[in-house]
């Protein structure tokens, strides 16, 4: 099994030599498998018209949606209690609440945002994550929301409020 990350940056050439080393077969059996992963602009490149024979091979395209702010939460919860922690214990109900709203329920950006805020509070001296310390992370990563991506429905919420910039936050603490 072939995997490629972040596919999205391939070259249509590139594209092609995998599609060549999928036909790759002994004894009526194909000895090479490939999976390409990553950003949703994969789907543009991989409908190039000049990658049909690729497209004509693809048996499965998998799209991962935002997590809800229930599997936000869950999340969470896993991957501290895989490492020996306990989410309640690290973070307040409201900042769970916050992760999901300003990381839309992206894994990556709730993985950074979580990562940061615990390793804030470790240097602070803090024993929790609140609204606050997401707030002074937000700034310190310098995160910024920008005006709705018509075709990004979670760039649409972002203009209507569900997702804050820096003074959506301050304005939540004041």
């Amino acid at each position: 099994v072939i995997i490629v990350d972040e596919a999205q940056h391939l070259s249509s050439a590139a594209l092609e030599e995998l599609r060549l080393l999928s036909c790759i077969d002994a004894h009526d059996r194909r000895i090479v498998s490939i999976v390409l992963t990553g950003q949703p602009s994969l789907d543009d490149v991989l409908n190039v018209p000049g990658l049909a024979q690729l497209r004509q091979r693809t048996r499965l395209r998998q799209r991962l949606r935002p997590m809800t702010e229930a599997e936000t939460a869950e999340y969470i919860r896993h991957r501290l209690k895989v490492v020996g922690g306990n989410a309640d214990d690290l973070f307040d109900a409201q900042a769970v609440t916050e992760v999901h709203r300003l990381c839309l329920g992206i894994p990556r950006l709730i993985n950074t945002l979580c990562d940061t805020a615990l390793t804030a509070c470790m240097v602070s001296g803090e024993f929790r994550v609140t609204v606050e310390t997401l707030a002074q992370v937000v700034e310190e990563l310098g995160w910024r929301w920008f005006e709705p991506d018509e075709g990004h429905p979670a760039r649409q919420d972002a203009a209507s409020g569900s997702v804050a910039g820096r003074s959506g936050i301050k304005a939540r603490l004041s």
